[in-house]
């Protein structure tokens, strides 16, 4: 533990940027992005932990190579994720990966552009406070990964 903290010490311009990559790193292997957020939360949890392997590695404290590492520490990612009871309904998970969809769209907004809805994707119509999404079905089906998804 000692030559760890000393290897944070000697770093510390650096380490804090390494922590954040290694961890972005593990999350893309993960492939949770559109999971639900405590599964998400997870992933980066166990991020962290690879994150630490990867300075121990560069510290030369843990004589394994990244490769080695990302497998045991997924390993254990997906023994915990296993363990995991199921329990949100097929629902929710398209209504998650509707509203991610929706976030990487740009839409025009119908009443300040004038559009001609024909021409586009899709548009936003805004009532009040309420903001409504109207696209086309082709590029609605495309959002979802399955036709059990597309069809919740």
């Amino acid at each position: 533990m000692k030559a760890f903290v000393q290897y944070l010490l000697e770093h510390p311009d650096t380490f804090r940027d390494q922590v954040g990559r290694h961890i972005e790193e593990f999350f893309e292997q993960t492939k949770t992005v559109l999971a639900a957020g405590e599964i998400q939360h997870a992933a980066r949890n166990f991020g962290l932990v690879y994150a630490a392997g990867r300075l121990a590695i560069a510290a030369r404290i843990l004589p394994w190579n990244r490769t080695v590492l990302r497998k045991a520490i997924l390993a254990c990612f997906c023994d915990g994720y296993s363990l995991i009871p199921k329990y949100k309904p097929l629902e929710a998970a398209a209504a998650r990966i509707l509203r991610e969809k929706l976030r990487q769209i740009s839409l025009p907004v119908k009443e300040k552009h004038g559009i001609d809805p024909g021409d586009k994707i899709g548009f936003v119509t805004e009532i009040g406070n309420v903001v409504q999404f109207t696209i086309r079905s082709t590029t609605f089906r495309d959002c979802f990964p399955d036709r059990m998804h597309l069809s919740a």
